[in-house]
């Protein structure tokens, strides 16, 4: 991962191709792992944005379940 962001990358469109195949929350995980400080803030903000909705949606959702 940390040789791939060192590398002129479209961040918009990995963030589109992205959510697209559901994995923002994969791709954040590995980016904060393994390249955070190569990243621009503003798509690493958004990358982070993303994955924290997710894991609140995730949460309902298993809230509701439990409590059905």
């Amino acid at each position: 991962m940390r040789t791939l962001a060192e590398t002129e990358i479209d961040w918009n469109y990995l963030f589109q191709l992205a959510r697209r195949h559901s994995v923002v929350p994969l791709v954040y995980a590995q980016i904060r792992q393994h390249a955070s400080d190569l990243i621009p803030p503003q798509h690493l903000i958004r990358f982070k944005e993303n994955y924290q909705e997710n894991v609140a949606r995730n949460l309902d959702r298993k809230s509701t379940r439990l409590n059905s």
